[in-house]
């Protein structure tokens, strides 16, 4: 569990820390400047050397190595070392000076620094402060001149701020700590409906071969050719609807299916029943994802508009049949479909009323809240288009 709240903390932690570093060490640049005004004489050099190069130096490093994404334990090894030479370098300007200068403010401000937005994690955090306050204790002991009552309070100022920095951090730790462990139980909440999704999605293509096999051993009794040509559709409509499910059932994306790869598998399945060795498909689509709601409706108006063109589009035995199949997305983010062949047509006042033609207008039209063009022009064509709002 820690580790994997390591890891799921450090993309996060980076970013703080490649922020971070990089505004720390142009602060230092600054404050060298203003170091040429107020720095003792005799103490100027150092200072200047320890802010306008040695941490900027470091924080720059920790930043160029944080955005190259280098190793990671790399990167808390500069952080930790940062905070100390900093504390060291001014408690050898405290000694100097003999006294507690304006430069001692800035080890409270590095405390608080090292708690609240450096991206150490907890414990780095407490070892880094703990050396800083020990090293800063050891420098007033062996200062000359240095009175025990500025030592005490310099003492007491540093544990406030180890105190303060400390809480800030242990409640943004346990804050961080609740995120990660509701974000781990919903991870793992969706994991279990992902997969009770997905069985359920196979269970029902396994009934639905359950069905279709019942539907074609009947077929297989039945003499009339009508009421056998009725089976054989209903055959291909629930086995379309499986492809849907099975296609579910294989996807990580339980919302939506590729449709392109299902219009492909469509006419697969319905180029098995073709008698006339003379049809051809040409299909031209680019991966469209649509949702599951819409998938089905629109599988099915493929399905009975491919049949019907292969039902009625076979004029003579001799002839070539090609029948067109176009998906596309435009910028309005309307899908278009296009299926056509070139056989001679349909008589729309004789199918008008037809169970085939009520049942595509009906599905798009009233499921998928499209619209639908059907027209003759050397062979039927229909023109589809619909928003997938669904997905």
């Amino acid at each position: 569990m820690e580790r994997d709240y390591n890891e799921w903390t450090k993309p996060a932690r980076i970013k703080q820390i490649t922020l971070i570093s990089f505004i720390t060490g142009s602060l230092y640049l600054l404050f060298s400047l203003l170091d040429y005004f107020i720095a003792p004489q005799e103490i100027y050099p150092f200072v200047f050397f320890l802010h306008l190069l040695l941490l900027p130096f470091v924080a720059f490093s920790i930043t160029f190595v944080a955005i190259s994404k280098k190793s990671f334990s790399l990167i808390l090894r500069l952080l930790v070392l940062a905070p100390i030479i900093a504390t060291a370098g001014h408690t050898l300007v405290m000694m100097q000076l003999h006294h507690y200068s304006s430069y001692h403010a800035e080890i409270y401000l590095i405390i608080f620094w090292v708690f609240t937005v450096s991206g150490l994690p907890m414990r780095h955090a407490i070892f880094t402060t703990l050396v800083m306050i020990s090293i800063s204790a050891l420098g007033a002991f062996y200062t000359d001149g240095v009175q025990l009552n500025d030592a005490i309070m310099h003492l007491f100022w540093m544990i406030s701020s180890f105190t303060f920095g400390l809480a800030g951090a242990y409640l943004l730790e346990s804050s961080n700590r609740t995120v990660f462990s509701q974000h781990t139980e919903l991870h793992q909440e969706l994991s279990n409906k992902s997969i009770l999704l997905k069985e359920l999605a196979h269970r029902v293509k396994n009934n639905l071969q359950i069905v279709s096999s019942i539907l074609y051993s009947h077929s297989k009794k039945v003499t009339d050719t009508q009421t056998k040509e009725i089976f054989d559709n209903s055959i291909q409509t629930i086995k379309a609807m499986g492809m849907i499910h099975e296609k579910l059932f294989q996807s990580s994306n339980l919302e939506a299916i590729d449709f392109k790869e299902y219009i492909k598998n469509l006419i697969n399945l319905v180029s098995q029943n073709i008698r006339h060795k003379k049809v051809r498909f040409s299909f031209d689509s680019k991966t469209i994802m649509i949702s599951i709601d819409n998938a089905i409706p629109l599988g099915l108006v493929v399905n009975e508009i491919l049949t019907n063109s292969l039902k009625y589009a076979i004029v003579k035995d001799n002839e070539d049949i090609l029948i067109r199949v176009a998906i596309m997305l435009d910028d309005e983010q309307k899908i278009h479909l296009h299926i056509s062949d070139n056989g001679g047509g349909i008589d729309f006042a004789k199918r008008k009323e037809g169970f085939g033609t009520q049942l595509i207008n009906s599905l798009i039209r009233y499921q998928l809240k499209g619209e639908v063009d059907c027209f003759n022009s050397n062979g039927l064509h229909y023109d589809i288009t619909f928003t997938d709002t669904d997905k």
